[in-house]
């Protein structure tokens, strides 16, 4: 299922900047990354499954989240997030 959670939070979490047109592979995202910190209001877009390892999700979790900040200055793949106080967790209705 889809959820966002909005509101202050402290974060990492990279993009990747894969400019040479070769074939994407593990070692190639790695490589290509670029990593970022975030501690201010955001937005976090994520999706939870336990039918979708290595779908949607990486082969060792259930989850998948990115981030954009408020302020639309950054956004990319979430590593780690600490929530603050006061962050909302929003559900779909069905």
């Amino acid at each position: 299922f889809p959820f966002l959670v909005k509101g202050s939070a402290s974060a990492r979490f990279h993009i990747v900047n894969k400019t040479d047109h070769q074939l994407h592979t593990p070692e190639s995202h790695r490589h290509s990354q670029v990593h970022f910190k975030a501690d201010q209001p955001l937005t976090l877009l994520g999706f939870y499954s336990e039918q979708a390892q290595g779908i949607f999700t990486h082969h060792d979790s259930h989850l998948h989240v990115h981030l954009t900040t408020d302020d639309n200055q950054r956004s990319g793949h979430v590593e780690a997030v600490e929530l603050k106080p006061g962050m909302r967790l929003l559900l779909p209705k069905n």
